[in-house]
């Protein structure tokens, strides 16, 4: 009897509330649930790469407003399909940033702001790095020549038979990849610097003219434009160029 005298509902009043549950159950439906462990993952991702992008305050603020966009558009966005295309794009510019970062963190520090004396120091260490690679390299090469002499054979010979031996090549293939991948960027940084603190005389005013090691200048900084190792013990002959730069300063 009371049930029939109840009123019936309202259509322009809005239906009661259900919970809880119908008002976040858009949020963990199945298609819902996928983008927003995608968003919160990016999110996760870009916290971590601000965490290793070092000191540079310009990354790590870009990481974090970036990560917590990503997981505010994901939590907020009410439909699969508005989420889903937000969320390829994010993905693309995480993706662009990453790149940036790979390329930023490569850099090595650059002294600049060193004295000529902290300068000099510095590539000194940097040469006998150098050094420290070639004589490595330099031993695998010379076991190469020696399984290549013979009695009846001139060294000329022997070793352009070594040069065009298999061994050979592939050894100096892993020189140049290992010279360009640790060294070649700090390198032409370093030589850059020194010829601006030295002044347009150099690298010519190494030694005077008719010196033979002038020759040897111009193939160390034709290396250093590409990375591409020519002659025997290159990386020597870059690391002596260096240094005989740095040790021209005042």
């Amino acid at each position: 009897m009371l049930e029939q005298l109840r009123p019936p509902p309202d259509p322009e009043l809005p239906a009661p509330s259900t919970g809880y549950r119908s008002r976040f159950r858009s949020y963990f439906d199945q298609g819902a649930l996928v983008t927003n462990v995608v968003g919160f993952g990016l999110a996760a991702i870009c916290g971590f790469m601000a965490w290793v992008a070092g000191p540079d305050p310009a990354f790590v603020i870009t990481f974090l407003i970036f990560g917590w966009l990503v997981a505010l558009v994901s939590l907020l966005a009410s439909e699969v399909a508005l989420k889903l295309p937000i969320l390829v794009l994010a993905c693309l510019a995480f993706g662009s940033e990453g790149v940036v970062l790979t390329q930023h963190s490569r850099l090595p520090p650059p002294p600049i702001e060193l004295s000529n004396g902290d300068l000099k120091l510095y590539i000194n260490d940097f040469a006998q790095r150098l050094r420290g690679s070639a004589i490595q390299f330099k031993s695998k090469f010379d076991d190469i020549n020696r399984q290549f002499r013979n009695a009846g054979v001139s060294q000329e010979e022997s070793d352009r038979a070594a040069r065009d031996s298999e061994g050979y090549k592939k050894l100096f293939l892993e020189e140049t990849t290992e010279f360009k991948d640790q060294y070649l960027l700090q390198a032409k940084m370093l030589q850059d610097d020194l010829l601006k603190r030295l002044g347009p005389k150099y690298p010519e005013a190494l030694y005077p003219p008719g010196d033979g090691r002038r020759a040897s200048i111009e193939t160390s900084r034709l290396m250093l434009v590409d990375g591409a190792l020519v002659g025997s013990d290159p990386i020597s002959h870059i690391a002596d160029y260096l240094e005989a730069l740095a040790n021209s300063l005042p």
